[in-house]
């Protein structure tokens, strides 16, 4: 039993062996392609993109209210000042800045690549790592997450602060550090400032726990004790937050069958993307599902003690997705909602973090062998080939998903605001009153949102008036048009 908890131990130790050469050319690789793929996608959405739908709802909020009360100002059913703040600074230093925005989102994205690999470097070193790091940094789910400011601020820093969490965790069960505690403990609140989905975090931990300590049997059962007492405080949460949080309540029959059927969609729809599968709006057969019960039989087949990782994964993947399914959007709308691709980034860096123990061999006394140089060649093509796939599927999958709605806002308003930047800024200048078109702010968000109630966040100086006294208008295509004014009496002298 010793001779097991000291494995457990090596598993977790930062020092390190040195690489071969191919190993180390492989870990280099996979940061550049990463960063390759970030900036392709800033590029492609920075012309593709635009604030949207709710996106107008927070800006205008952090406008109009002082930033304490809009910090504590729910979103829909969530209770996340996180966002609110984010999306107030914005406001404040880049108001109607799509740029700046992707920056923010692909800043927190890249970051959260960075403490992906070196949570993998604590779970367990090995030549795959590089290469979840390129499936983790380059899935087609992140531009789901970048094209839509409101969504991407939710869960990208939610996941960037998990993995701090979680690398805190590891730390903090190797040395007992109480800096690795705080920061496993301070990731956690952080996380959940973001999305309220964080109270799962526990449950990863947990189910991580397990695959570290399943050998030690009941002996191990104090390595158990931080995970608890964090799920109790997540329990806390959710108690303060089913009967006091400022959040919308939804009455609803909860239909477990339903939640059941868009859980196994979810579970369909991430498995297919994550191979880069053609896209199909209504799946017949879950077919994702079967390419993964093959891949689990292969992988265990000559070691039968992954079946205990894939088992702790799965657990964690239907939870995330189960959560979902009982949701108010899926049981007012459907199980298609499972097929929005935001949903399918979040159980992402799960599947690195299980696959990370499921396919890197544990430490052994000696040292592990080099990799094959035709492993190697393999791993590079597999480096360049799927972020290169990755983003044409997404971009396939986002013009067939979303028939170019995001692309038609980004049209109206990049040639609106041109417009805009182009008038006369010595004088007060009047628009009359009018509404976004609905592809700016759908009709499932409320009422039309006027002109007069976004533009000044960005013009402070425009004014808004009757047609006939107005000055110029905006057209249905984003034209800014001149009317002709009446003189006032005045000018008739």
């Amino acid at each position: 039993m010793n001779n097991l908890a000291r494995v457990q131990e090596v598993e977790l130790s930062t020092s390190a062996e040195s690489r071969p050469g191919w190993e180390r050319a492989i870990g280099w690789l996979s940061w550049v392609m990463v960063l390759l793929f970030s900036w392709k996608t800033f590029k492609y959405l920075s012309e593709k993109s635009y604030f949207l739908a709710d996106d107008y709802d927070h800006f205008e909020l952090a406008h109009r209210l002082p930033l304490l009360e809009q910090l504590l100002t729910p979103i829909d059913v969530h209770f996340v000042p996180g966002h609110r703040l984010f999306s107030y600074l914005l406001e404040r230093f880049a108001p109607l800045n799509f740029d700046v925005a992707l920056w923010v989102m692909l800043g927190f994205h890249l970051l959260s690549v960075f403490m992906f690999s070196k949570v993998l470097g604590r779970l367990r070193s090995g030549p795959w790592n590089p290469l979840l790091v390129v499936l983790y940094g380059c899935g087609s789910s992140v531009l789901y997450l970048l094209f839509w400011w409101s969504a991407g601020i939710h869960r990208l820093p939610y996941v960037l602060f998990c993995l701090c969490s979680i690398y805190g965790y590891l730390g903090y069960r190797q040395h007992r550090y109480s800096r690795d505690l705080l920061v496993c403990v301070g990731g956690f609140v952080l996380a959940a400032a973001f999305y309220s989905k964080a109270v799962l975090l526990p449950g990863y931990l947990l189910a991580l726990e397990l695959c570290l300590s399943w050998r030690m049997g009941l002996s191990g059962w104090r390595r158990y004790r931080l995970g608890v007492a964090l799920l109790l405080l997540s329990v806390v949460y959710l108690g303060w937050y089913e009967l006091y949080a400022p959040v919308l309540r939804f009455d609803y029959v909860l239909n477990a069958r339903l939640a059941l059927d868009a859980s196994l969609l979810g579970l369909d729809v991430f498995v297919r993307d994550l191979f880069l599968m053609p896209w199909q709006q209504e799946p017949k057969q879950l077919l994702g599902i079967w390419l993964g019960a093959v891949v689990m039989l292969v992988t265990c087949w000559r070691r039968p003690e992954r079946c205990v990782f894939w088992l702790a994964l799965l657990a964690v993947l239907l939870v995330n997705l189960l959560i979902l399914g009982v949701g108010n959007r899926v049981q007012t709308m459907g199980s298609s909602v499972m097929l929005a691709l935001r949903y399918q980034f979040e159980p992402l860096f799960l599947l690195g973090l299980f696959l990370c123990l499921i396919l890197n061999r544990a430490p052994a006394p000696t040292p592990r062998p080099r990799v094959s140089r035709y492993w190697a060649m393999l791993a590079i093509a597999f480096c360049v080939a799927y972020p290169v796939g990755s983003f044409l599927h997404a971009r396939a999958t986002d013009r067939l998903m979303n028939e170019g709605g995001h692309e038609q806002v980004a049209d109206y308003m990049s040639h609106l605001l041109a417009q805009l930047d182009g008038l006369p800024s010595d004088r007060v200048i009047t628009f009359a009153q009018g509404d976004f078109p609905a592809q700016v702010y759908r009709v499932l968000f409320g009422p039309p949102k006027s002109f007069q109630a976004i533009l000044p966040l960005r013009y402070p100086d425009l004014q808004f008036a009757d047609r006939d006294k107005a000055q110029y208008e905006i057209d249905a295509r984003g034209n800014v048009l001149s009317l002709s004014v009446r003189p006032s009496s005045d000018d008739a002298r």
